[in-house]
């Protein structure tokens, strides 16, 4: 048969519609209707079997889903769609992907309590996404690995900040540090129905799902602002999932529920459900970036809000008394403000110790453990962890003395921080001196052999290496953190040394993500 045949017929088809939660009502009206025709195509009866599922979670398991794929999916941005259509591309067993157009549109918003929302001056005045980026406006935002709220808004953020996904800038890297510990797993929790949300503060959502909150709770208590700099819109695809394994008449079946999905009774069960329609003219809306620029934007967040463990070393020998910036500070007090700074951009879950190393610092050794590794957040004699290391910090340059015992430290910070080896955490060392070994002990070859040795890429462990001013030796401390899949790189200013650890957190992709 060519069509749809309403009479009698032998086996089933039954076709698998995957809606986004947010479209699942009206498909499902749909999908009644639909079956109540009793449909049938190539002598099958078809059936319109309906799952909903979030679109982030359909993304990750439609590639390898050989069994009973869904022959139609409609997720909420075609974002999705996109990543998983590259990703089942040279994949001959996964369903592969054929965009069929929009059904409805909603733009991204920053919604708030009106009360909130009268506060930033609208409706006269409409927020940015450059305020949300300074902090100007303190916003909750969505998951980007898990929600299309998170994603789009992380991506309007990253473009606030004229920050590519390829080369993220340190500004930005910090901003999704922060965000990555308090990033929103359910916009649709942020609705209550006092109408104050739970942060008190605006949030990421579609336009639809305002004006859905407003309906169920019979009053406009929360208001939908399209951002001044403009936003991305849910533009909710009709996706066909092709399988080599479909049942005969299955593009046909899809071809019919298509023509229902289309029809003028489902466009305005969209609109009456706050929808707009898939035409509609959007002032301000953006096209979506490269796929590859989504991809490398959500795997950088994933890497960001991975939690950590590091040991930073600190060289304290003689030299650190001298000055390497126009300021006039000497390179303890360098790092000094740098680890200051450094400390804010963490979470409380990241594990950060402190050592320091100078010749005979702590006799028979040539370093010292000032501040153990473990959570910033947990108690340590009366305090926090991490006060402790901002006034350990604050010491530093009373510290220095004697000469830069480089290779025997390195050595022996790599062997301790691979002794308490965190399986569920990035690990890592970070050490930093300004001149060269020139103590008795292993040298150079010895010492970058021994860290290959132990260096296992089932347990990742990289040395990261900061040479602080010229007259750092550099080409050790590429071998050094070379033999370990780490990094080495070369600073003068506190500034400096802050986007070296803020990179530090991007480069964990390699190591871990």
């Amino acid at each position: 048969a060519t069509a749809i045949e309403i009479r009698g017929c032998s086996g089933v088809i039954d076709l698998g519609v995957t809606v986004t939660p947010a479209l699942a009502p009206e498909v499902e009206a749909d999908a009644n209707t639909f079956n109540a025709t009793k449909p049938a195509a190539n002598g099958r009866c078809v059936n319109v079997v309906l799952t909903t599922d979030a679109s982030a979670d359909e993304a990750q398991q439609l590639p390898t889903q050989q069994i009973n794929p869904p022959a139609l999916w409609i997720p909420d941005s075609s974002l999705w769609a996109r990543d998983v259509a590259v990703r089942t591309a040279s994949n001959r067993l996964a369903p592969q992907l054929d965009m069929l157009g929009s059904l409805a549109a909603s733009p991204l918003v920053l919604a708030a309590p009106v009360s909130l929302a009268h506060q930033i001056g609208w409706p006269a005045k409409a927020p940015s996404w450059s305020s949300v980026a300074s902090g100007t406006l303190p916003t909750a935002i969505g998951n980007p690995a898990t929600t299309t709220e998170g994603l789009a808004g992380t991506l309007m953020l990253e473009s606030a900040m004229h920050s590519p996904a390829a080369a993220p800038s340190p500004a930005l890297v910090a901003l999704l540090v922060k965000l990555g510990h308090s990033a929103v797993s359910d916009i649709g929790a942020e609705f209550t129905d006092d109408g104050v949300n739970g942060h008190g503060v605006a949030f990421t959502a579609s336009e639809q799902a305002v004006i859905q909150a407003n309906q169920e709770q019979g009053a406009t208590k929360f208001a939908a602002m399209i951002p001044k700099d403009g936003t991305l819109v849910f533009d909710y695809p009709l996706v066909r999932a092709v399988s080599g394994g479909e049942v005969a008449g299955t593009a046909t079946a899809a071809a019919e529920f298509e023509t229902v999905l289309r029809s003028a009774s489902t466009t305005s069960m969209l609109t009456a459900g706050g929808f707009r329609m898939a035409d509609s003219t959007i002032q301000g809306a953006r096209a979506y970036p490269p796929s590859q620029d989504v991809t490398t934007l959500v795997r950088t967040w994933l890497a960001l809000s991975l939690n950590a463990r590091f040991l930073t070393v600190v060289d304290v020998s003689g030299s650190m008394n001298g000055t390497v910036n126009p300021n006039g500070e000497t390179k303890a007090q360098t790092v000094r403000d740098a680890t200051m700074i450094g400390l804010s951009e963490f979470p409380d879950t990241t594990e950060i110790g402190l050592w320091v190393f100078a010749s005979q610092l702590a006799p028979p050794e040539d370093w010292r453990e000032v501040v153990p590794i473990g959570l910033l957040g947990e108690p340590m004699d009366g305090v926090t962890r991490r006060v402790a290391l901002q006034r350990a910090s604050a010491v530093l340059p009373s510290m220095v003395h004697g000469n830069t015992a480089l290779y025997a430290t390195a050595l022996a910070a790599y062997r301790d921080v691979l002794a308490g080896y965190d399986p569920f955490k990035v690990n890592a060392v970070v050490l930093m001196t300004d001149g060269f070994n020139d103590v008795n002990g292993p040298d150079l070859a010895s010492t970058v052999a021994t860290l290959r040795s132990w260096s296992d890429p089932r347990r990742p462990l990289p040395l990261f290496t900061i040479g602080i001013g010229p007259a750092a030796d550099m080409n050790a401390l590429r071998q050094l953190a070379a033999a370990t899949n780490g990094r080495a790189y070369q600073v003068t200013t506190a500034t400096d040394i802050v986007n070296v650890f803020l990179d530090v957190m991007v480069q964990r992709t390699d190591c871990r993500c």
